[in-house]
């Protein structure tokens, strides 16, 4: 269906935690059956640095976010500082950008703001006679405007998703859509950066279904024990404490999704390693149903 390479900042934040507690022997690691660093040859090997300069952009990125690849090789980065989207070609030259746009809403002047996420969905549409149309859509997580933004392949507006209502959301909770992915059927897997109740479910048509994926809340050694102690009220009382939230999401062919998350401390992260447990996992594979399948040897 499409090629996707996430944002390198979402995974570099898991593994500066991870390379905190390791020595610096080599460049590359994996974990061995009980969780200990070894050494392993490079994932991979950088082949060259892509500037603004050489993409041909007269307004250089400013820290982006996300960066997706389509089909073709087009190449779609989300540059929220600047508010839009920045397209490439197969061979990283600047195409057009998506910034500025008149929306349905009676055909007003609209703009993107702080957009951190994008995605671009492949496949074919019918026709009213039933004839299979080749479609491509991009999708656009409008995090300062707390929307999703549905453009086409050219760049041109399609529609507008807003924030979802359910009464599962917590009252006064802000919808901030930082990164997103769609299945072959239409729906969206939103990451909130606000919600904590997982991944948020949307319909094709935008409405809300469910939450899917909600990590794991932690509690540490000294709350575990206190608890014990604490009546019904007291615990009542007490702070709810919350899973930790997601920061970046894909999906591949078969609609599994990817997610992460650099929310956990270290020790989390090196009791998941350890224990082959998905519950404080920085990567997780989802199916359909929420459930995490990812396989750790």
């Amino acid at each position: 269906m499409k090629r996707k390479i996430k944002s390198f900042l979402a995974i570099t934040a898991v593994l500066v935690v991870l390379l905190g507690t390791i020595s610096s022997f080599a460049s590359s690691y994996i974990y061995s059956i009980d969780g200990q660093a070894q050494a392993s040859p490079d994932a991979y090997t950088p082949q060259d640095t892509i500037t603004s300069v050489k993409m041909g952009l007269s307004t250089a990125l400013k820290n982006p976010t996300d960066i997706e690849v389509d089909d073709m090789g087009n190449v779609y980065i989300a540059d929220p500082n600047n508010n839009r989207i920045v397209v490439l070609d197969e061979y990283y030259k600047f195409k057009f950008e998506i910034s500025a746009f008149e929306n349905d809403l009676g055909g007003d002047a609209d703009a993107l703001k702080g957009c951190q996420g994008v995605f671009v969905w492949e496949g074919f549409e019918s026709t009213p006679d039933g004839e299979p149309v080749y479609k491509k859509y991009i999708y656009v997580a409008d995090t300062g405007n707390r929307r999703i933004v549905v453009f086409d392949g050219e760049g041109n507006y399609v529609r507008i998703i807003g924030q979802p209502s359910s009464d599962i959301f917590d009252e006064g909770q802000q919808y901030q859509p930082i990164a997103l992915a769609v299945d072959s059927t239409g729906r969206l897997f939103v990451v909130d950066k606000m919600a904590y109740q997982g991944i948020v479910l949307l319909t094709a048509e935008g409405e809300f279904e469910q939450f899917v994926g909600a990590q794991k809340a932690s509690y540490s050694a000294w709350e575990l024990f206190w608890r014990k102690f604490q009546s019904a009220e007291a615990l009542a009382a007490s702070e709810v404490i919350v899973s930790k939230e997601y920061n970046n999401i894909t999906i591949d062919e078969k609609d599994f999704i990817y997610i992460t998350q650099n929310s956990a401390d270290e020790n989390e992260l090196q009791a998941s390693v350890r224990n082959k447990s998905s519950d404080f996992a920085p990567v997780k594979k989802l199916n359909t149903a929420g459930v995490d399948i990812m396989k750790r040897n």
